[in-house]
């Protein structure tokens, strides 16, 4: 019988305290003793990581990753109290989350019994594809039945993706997800990646050359089609289609849901006084603290410096305008994805015809 499952719920580390629950709801089988000694595998166990959800003090279910001896690649478990389809979404959402996200998996993988046609059904709408059949792999009370093995990997998961934009000095890598972006990068054509998703989706775009480095610019290879774009995560595609537009100069304001985590108060104060320089125009750093202390030139003087650390801090330059933030004496300075895309940027936006994208 399926429960109203609280989609807040989220996985949480398996404790020693737990043992008793996950005897008490059948997950983990066996008298006192033994359930605690498998508990206690669990935790000590190299290889794996142990999670439970817990409704109400009871543990509803325990999940796990289980890696390879790589640690490239894990296999993904879940046990529940119940076969209930909204928690065991809510564990594979979690345990895809940290597989990918914070333990940098290249492959997830999971089995699902070949009569289970629910949980076949979910985790191909998540994305999974199906990579083998697996011959009396599930025990029952009295048989043994077949499974089918499904994988992911890192490139196709769409729980957080990044794409990439192609323009005449670069490319601009935007990260997001479904509901929203939250960090733009510059990157040099011929460069290296600089961090494991971007490697995962410049490989899976074939964006890489031999040397593990980006193509050069003009390639081809840059350019998303329509069904790559509608593979991505719904806010991102819509980040692509924008930078690109705005890069061809037809775009001059963003329409995209931005998330930003671990800001301060007065660097959120900055970067919202980004947001109302116009296209095409430029102010001081002065200028902004002039805004943020009304009109006080003497505390204004104090606080620019801030100001600029506030704007060299941006995670979504570009959509925050901090490229149009410039020195007192005109002085192109402070900008994180470095001064020749600053200058790119506020030349492609002041002056009249387009500038291509790649």
């Amino acid at each position: 019988m399926s429960r109203k499952f609280d989609p807040e719920m989220r996985l949480k580390g398996l404790q020693m305290k737990d043992a008793s629950s996950l005897r008490h709801n059948g997950i983990v089988t066996g008298n006192r003793s033994e359930v605690e000694d498998k508990v206690r595998a669990m935790l000590s166990d190299g290889m794996s990581r142990s999670y439970v959800m817990r409704e109400d003090e009871s543990v509803i279910a325990l999940a796990r990753i289980t890696t390879n001896p790589y640690g490239e690649s894990a296999m993904l478990d879940i046990c529940q109290k119940d076969d209930d389809l909204p928690v065991f979404a809510s564990c594979l959402k979690d345990l895809m989350r940290i597989a990918f996200r914070k333990l940098q998996m290249h492959k997830i993988s999971i089995v699902v019994s070949v009569s289970d046609k629910e949980k076949e059904r979910l985790i191909t709408e998540f994305g999974f594809s199906q990579e083998a059949v697996l011959h009396d792999e599930i025990r029952t009370v009295s048989s043994y039945e077949d499974a089918g093995l499904f994988y992911m990997t890192a490139a196709s998961y769409r729980g957080y993706s990044l794409c990439f934009v192609p323009f005449v000095k670069g490319i601009l890598a935007v990260y997001g997800g479904q509901d929203f972006i939250d960090k733009v990068e510059f990157i040099n054509y011929g460069s290296e990646p600089s961090g494991f998703l971007a490697a995962e989706k410049a490989r899976y775009y074939c964006l890489l050359d031999g040397d593990g480095k980006f193509l050069p610019r003009g390639d081809s290879g840059y350019e998303f089609t329509g069904e790559e774009i509608d593979e991505m995560p719904y806010e991102l595609g819509r980040a692509y289609t924008e930078f690109k537009e705005y890069f061809l100069k037809t775009r001059v304001e963003f329409d995209l849901n931005l998330r930003i985590t671990d800001a301060t108060d007065f660097q959120r104060k900055v970067w919202d006084s980004l947001k109302t320089i116009p296209y095409g125009s430029t102010m001081s750093y002065e200028d902004i603290a002039l805004m943020l202390t009304g009109n006080d030139i003497k505390e204004a003087r104090k606080l620019s410096r801030a100001v600029g650390n506030a704007c060299s801090e941006n995670p979504l330059p570009i959509v925050i305008p901090c490229h149009r933030v410039i020195g007192k004496n005109g002085m192109l300075v402070g900008f994180s994805g470095g001064i020749e895309f600053k200058d790119y940027l506020l030349q492609n936006e002041m002056f009249p015809g387009v500038l291509s994208l790649g």
